[in-house]
This record gives C-alpha cells, sequence and structure tokens, in this order.
C-alpha cells in the first residue's frame, strides 16, 4: 500500500496559521486507496496554537532563518530537529502532498523576506519539513496544493 505524507490542513479544517479553512476536498477520494499520515508541523511538532503569529524566513549572519514573527523567536533548529524525528519515527514514505508557501511545508514557495517587520520579499524556498523530506526520502514524490 502506498504511504503519503499530507499536511494536515489540506485535509482537516482550520490548521493553518490564521485558522482559514484550505481543505482541498478532492484528495481525500484521491487517497482512499492509500496509508496516509498527515502533519501539522506547527501545531503537533512545535505546539504552537491556532491562530497564531506567522512564522517567517528572513536572512540574517547565521544565514535564512525561521522567524516567529510576533517575537522574532528563531525556531529554525527546533523546527528541523523535530521534523527529522518526525519523519524517522514514520517509516517510508512514497509521495506526500504538502501545503504550499507554507515555511514549513512549501514546495520552493516559501517566501523569504528582507526583514521581520516587513512584507517585502527577497526570494523563495522549500519549508523545513520538506527540505527534510527530500533527504529523508529521496524518492518520494512531492506535490504542493
Amino acid at each position: 500500500m502506498k504511504r503519503v505524507l499530507v499536511s494536515k490542513c489540506l485535509l482537516e479544517c482550520c490548521y493553518r496559521y490564521d485558522s482559514r479553512d484550505v481543505r482541498v476536498r478532492e484528495l481525500e477520494e484521491k487517497l482512499k486507496d492509500c496509508e496516509v499520515i498527515t502533519i501539522c508541523p506547527e501545531v503537533e511538532l512545535l505546539s504552537l496554537p491556532v491562530p497564531r503569529p506567522r512564522l517567517k524566513f528572513v536572512p540574517t549572519k547565521e544565514g535564512v532563518r525561521l522567524l516567529k514573527e510576533d517575537e522574532g523567536k528563531d525556531l529554525t533548529e527546533e523546527l528541523r530537529k523535530k521534523v527529522r524525528e518526525f519523519l524517522s519515527s514514520i517509516g517510508r514514505i512514497d509521495e506526500a502532498y504538502l501545503k504550499s508557501k507554507s515555511p514549513s511545508c512549501g514546495v520552493g514557495d516559501a517566501k523569504v523576506y528582507r526583514c521581520l517587520e516587513c512584507e517585502e520579499e527577497v526570494g523563495r524556498r522549500d519549508g523545513i519539513l520538506t527540505e527534510e523530506l527530500k533527504k529523508a526520502f529521496p524518492d518520494a514524490k512531492i506535490h504542493k496544493l
């Protein structure tokens, strides 16, 4: 049976940082014959609430870091460590459906902002879960939704 990792917000209501419903209704039918593993890294791995301040990628002297918008707390290494632990605990992944533009799940489209306090975009990149997923399961087919 195909094992598929899915951003939880794509299947269940209100996991997005602003609690907006971004479910993809057709996805449930598409995955009916698969073993589905869902994850919201911000909620389940970092224990952040919904709604919550955004997490933003921002360039720093240490490289691009994942910062919590309201207080500037750097969550990069904490999330990376917890994602690695999660991925090593779930067994193989054959395919993934990940939330576009997310700083954890984005596939090449998570925004990098010039500064924490501004909205000026200076680049795009993979989210932290996506980066680690590609390392752990290089043959997994990844879709962004």
